[in-house]
């Protein structure tokens, strides 16, 4: 009988878990700890309480299934992409020139990254940034793990709950820190925080910065008094000033260029695409990538 109890109450306590939450309950705590953190409590409450603020879990399921390893970056070495590469060299070849100017980093690598992250600005992501940051940041509510358990469950992923536990403690103390520089920046820029969309991991515009590098490495590169990382001249002048930060040098050796992009995406398969992109661009030869 005792048994039965027990098993009895460990299936309620599964089914309350999975119960779906209302929407702006997930994000309960959230408000509290931003509010505490400065943000205006009224700002705040209208922010979450809009039928635009959603609990967006299927997005942040998408950690457990992408994998850098997958990339197909061999399609950016394609002559096609990169024709399209050398005309973008071509269009915006005056603020290149100029910012290589400035900050010493060639414009072949900045064309480059543009290529390989939004394909020269015309696949930036659909995932609204607000939604995606909270989401994120709001996991540290045990009812928002839970949920996520049960989203990731249904998706028949194969995950033990003790990595998604230790993944969950790290990710959403990161995703606060950017939730509260993205919130900054929107304000700072007049910008709707729900207006903006990007990636899966909150990252936005053409040269796909997380809000704190934005903050940290955003230029207005077109002199219009915002840095808006959605025209290509803010981009570009954020990009080079991004690498330049992090160690880039006019003379500098391949091997310290690698560790210098390793800064913007920690993969190899990466930092060799990027390379062998910037080769072609000057038609040169080409390194061997391998994925």
């Amino acid at each position: 009988m005792r048994k039965t109890l027990f098993v009895l109450g460990i299936i309620i306590a599964q089914t309350i878990f999975a119960l779906p939450i209302a929407a702006a309950d997930h994000f309960d705590t959230l408000q509290a700890q931003l509010i505490k953190d400065g943000f205006k409590p009224d700002y705040i409450k209208t922010l979450y309480g809009s039928t635009h603020a959603v609990f967006d879990v299927d997005t942040a399921s998408y950690y457990f299934v992408q994998r850098e390893s997958k990339m197909n970056y061999g399609q950016f070495l394609e002559d096609s992409a990169i024709k399209k590469a050398a005309r973008y060299l071509e269009k915006f070849n005056g603020i290149l020139a100029d910012v290589e100017e400035k900050y010493s980093v060639p414009k072949e690598i900045i064309v480059a990254i543009l290529l390989v992250e939004t394909r020269l600005g015309r696949v930036t992501g659909n995932k609204s940034i607000l939604n995606t940051l909270s989401t994120l940041a709001a996991l540290d509510d045990q009812r928002n793990k839970n949920y996520l358990l049960s989203t990731l469950k249904k998706k028949q992923l194969k995950i033990s709950q003790k990595r998604i536990s230790k993944w969950v403690n790290r990710k959403s103390k990161w995703a606060y820190k950017e939730l509260k520089a993205y919130l900054t920046y929107s304000a700072h820029n007049g910008i709707d925080p729900f207006a903006l969309r990007g990636s899966y991991a909150g990252a936005f515009g053409f040269a796909q910065f997380l809000p704190s590098n934005v903050l940290r490495y955003g230029r207005d590169g077109d002199k219009d008094g915002r840095v808006n990382l959605f025209q290509h001249p803010d981009a570009i002048a954020s990009i080079a000033y991004f690498l330049k930060r992090h160690g880039w040098t006019r003379s500098m050796s391949r091997k310290d260029a690698e560790k210098v992009l390793f800064a913007y995406n920690r993969s190899t398969y990466y930092v060799n695409t990027i390379l062998s992109v910037a080769d072609k661009l000057r038609g040169g030869p080409v390194l061997s990538v391998v994925g």
